[in-house]
């Protein structure tokens, strides 16, 4: 699942630019190469959330936050892969590493999706006699008589 659409592109980005971005005639913008770019994006974020979160995250306030972060993150790819020096350099340099800033932050758990945001379960059931059977002699004894 994506957490941004072609739509939610075309709403921030005019449709030559895409055109641009995605074909080498730039004339009109290539599909498959921004479902490619989308995919590759939401994959990266899951990436993140996966050890904290059920992913693909579907709680509605997580995904409207995570739109925008898919969003720059595809502006990057797309930037990256034509090679513009504006990628590097300038607001959508800042914009990339302000989103695996707090991609980081929410992976080592400085910060948290809202609260709606499924948080993945373990579920282990173990009975009396498999944690009896499992368990090993200890390795050391109680018997401080000896000294060092």
């Amino acid at each position: 699942m994506a957490y941004a659409t072609e739509a939610d592109l075309a709403s921030l980005i005019s449709e030559t630019k895409l055109a641009q971005l995605t074909t080498e005639s730039g004339n009109m913008e290539d599909s498959l190469v921004l479902t490619a770019a989308l995919s590759d994006a939401s994959s990266r974020i899951d990436g993140y959330l996966a050890g904290r979160y059920t992913v693909p995250v579907t709680d509605a306030t997580s995904l409207a936050i995570l739109k925008a972060h898919c969003i720059v993150l595809v502006k990057w790819f797309l930037f990256l892969r034509n090679d513009i020096g504006e990628s590097f350099n300038g607001s959508l340099g800042n914009e990339y590493k302000a989103t695996i800033d707090w991609l980081m932050a929410i992976g080592k758990g400085t910060l948290s999706l809202p609260s709606g945001a499924a948080v993945p379960t373990v579920d282990v059931e173990v009975t009396d006699e498999e944690a009896i059977a499992d368990s090993e002699d200890p390795v050391f004894g109680t018997d401080l008589a000896g000294g060092l």
